[in-house]
């Protein structure tokens, strides 16, 4: 199964930015977290964003930083199932390291045992803060929604287009989409690559080559991979969905993984973490 997977990706990707970027994942859940990048390199997955679910995530994403400096790019947020624990200060410190290269994961979520431990005026004013800090810094953004897309889209339309936001994991509808694209968003796609009878999907079969140019690809890593060969089988899986060839939907998601970090791409180069 891997050779046979292995032959639909072009070749080996270079150290410009040539490769796939993974744009959500927990790598510090890794146990190995050296074994998972390798495995992602060897399917043309050259970078990982590796997200903090929670501020006390941040010490093991640094050790992750300094280990593993040109293949990983840093996020810090709070997930919110942990707004109530968020601290400003602390993430005020943490966003002057010059290991941070985005803000997530964010987000709002108003399923019930979220709400139990994070009511959603809590979420709200946490997630503003860190849209904020986004704004002023021009920082990327990873943000999590389930259930809460109006007060999302609410929070995000003063900003007029201009976070560098990416809506991760997401399954939406077809007036969900076109909201978003007007704000400039990109959407993360992960295991919703393999339900074919998915909202999202079903807008993706008559996709314009603008919303393909917005396409981002996410494994979601929290400790499993969703299948062995992920990667492979998530082009393999999206590839036709979209209308393009293998070849060209993994050169056209590296393209929009670029223009999403819309700075050069220096996450790339020996001084990642540098801004």
């Amino acid at each position: 199964m891997q050779k046979r997977l292995s032959c639909l990706l072009p070749a080996a990707s270079d150290e410009c930015g040539s490769g796939l970027t993974d744009m959500h994942l927990h790598l510090n859940t890794a146990v190995t977290p050296s074994r998972l990048l390798r495995a992602a390199a060897l399917q043309g997955v050259t970078h990982v964003c590796t997200m903090a679910a929670q501020l006390d995530d941040m010490p093991e994403l640094f050790v992750l930083k300094q280990n593993f400096a040109r293949q990983i790019s840093v996020f810090v947020g709070c997930h919110p199932q942990y707004a109530a624990t968020f601290d400003e200060t602390r993430f005020n410190t943490y966003l002057r390291s010059p290991f941070v290269r985005g803000i997530g994961e964010c987000g709002l979520d108003k399923r019930p045992a979220v709400l139990a431990v994070a009511p959603l005026e809590v979420q709200l004013a946490v997630l503003q803060g860190q849209l904020q800090a986004a704004y002023a810094l021009d920082l990327p953004l990873s943000v999590h929604c389930v259930k809460a897309h109006a007060e999302l889209l609410r929070l995000l339309r003063p900003f007029k287009g201009q976070l560098r936001l990416c809506l991760h994991g997401a399954n939406l509808s077809a007036p969900l989409i076109e909201e978003y694209l007007k704000l400039n968003a990109y959407l993360s796609i992960g295991s919703l690559a393999f339900r074919p009878d998915c909202a999202l999907l079903q807008c993706l079969r008559t996709a314009d080559a603008h919303l393909r140019a917005r396409i981002l690809l996410e494994s979601d890593y929290a400790g499993k991979l969703p299948c062995r060969h992920y990667y492979l089988k998530w082009l393999a899986a999206l590839a036709p969905v979209v209308g393009l060839s293998v070849s060209e939907l993994q050169a056209r998601v590296a393209r929009n993984g670029q223009e999403f970090f819309a700075d050069g791409i220096s996450l790339y180069s020996a001084s990642a973490h540098c801004r």
